[in-house]
């Protein structure tokens, strides 16, 4: 695996949030030849930086990032190794709309966790700060069982 694409819907909560922490988990780790990036289906963020709020969450857990929204292409197909999602709905579209041959490709962002495999992320975007903390422990033992599977395929 080389490059995995996280996507939500608008690009400013959940996927960037995945993306830095899987770039900061990787480095640790010292996989860092794998190219990580995260976009929304819609476009309607295009251009703006990552929620606040996330940004906060990110940041008490030792993690700085700096992003700016983008919508899914469908280069992006081709271009990724794997794409991870944050919903069903998204699996379903994306899976739907992609060419045969990468359909396979397309996972819940959740799908190497231990426990909660292929749960949903919930957007935080209308709740509070804890409802962005409560993401973000999701997201992190999401990365955590992703990493995990990556350090045992590139042995």
């Amino acid at each position: 695996m080389t490059s995995i694409l996280f996507v939500c819907y608008g690009n400013i909560c959940r996927s960037p949030a995945l993306q830095a922490v899987c770039e900061h988990k990787l480095q640790e780790c010292g996989l860092q030849q794998i190219y990580i990036d995260s976009c929304g289906i819609s476009d309607s963020f295009r251009g703006a930086p990552t929620d606040r709020r996330m940004l906060r969450a990110l940041v008490k857990r030792g993690i700085s990032f700096s992003h700016t929204a983008r919508a899914f292409e469908p280069s992006d197909y081709s271009t990724f190794d794997l794409i991870l999602v944050v919903s069903k709905q998204l699996q379903s579209r994306l899976s739907l709309e992609a060419p045969k041959e990468y359909s396979g490709r397309i996972e819940l962002a959740t799908h190497f966790t231990k426990n909660g495999k292929d749960v949903e992320i919930p957007d935080p975007y209308e709740s509070t700060v804890e409802g962005f903390e409560n993401v973000l422990d999701l997201i992190e033992e999401s990365v955590n069982g992703l990493v995990e599977f990556l350090k045992k395929q590139s042995t």
